[in-house]
């Protein structure tokens, strides 16, 4: 009868040891999921965000277009620290693209040099 008693101490004490390993377990999970659904969403961010800057003397452009919204897209236009959107479409977001290229081409035949920007952030501060 003791010997009974004492598996059963025994294994109500090791599943009660379990059981917080993991519940410890889960947090750290939920903590790194999140930290991956954030680096994620930045990357997304990242790869839907298409700029160039357009630069002829002091005068600087920056054209952008916007792809992180699911089926949409805008193009925006800053011309001196004036941003404005210029275009948008729902359904059709090859129009987005068309209206970006050609921007980028009457403002290179107006005599602006554009070079692509990378980081979100570099573009910021141009504003």
């Amino acid at each position: 009868m003791r010997l009974f008693a004492l598996i059963i101490l025994f294994l109500g004490f090791t599943a009660c040891t379990s059981s917080g390993k993991k519940e410890q377990a889960t947090k750290v999970d939920k903590s790194q999921v999140t930290a991956a659904k954030k680096a994620e969403a930045k990357a997304d961010k990242k790869e839907n965000l298409e700029r160039y800057t357009c630069v002829v003397g002091k005068d600087k452009r920056l054209v952008e277009i916007d792809r992180s919204t699911k089926g949409r897209c805008e193009v925006h236009y800053t011309k001196l620290g004036d941003e404005n959107s210029v275009a948008w479409a729902q359904a059709t977001p090859s129009i987005c693209t068309e209206v970006f290229g050609r921007i980028r081409t009457n403002i290179e035949s107006a005599g602006f040099e554009c070079t692509p920007k990378d980081s979100p952030k570099e573009a910021r501060n141009d504003r």
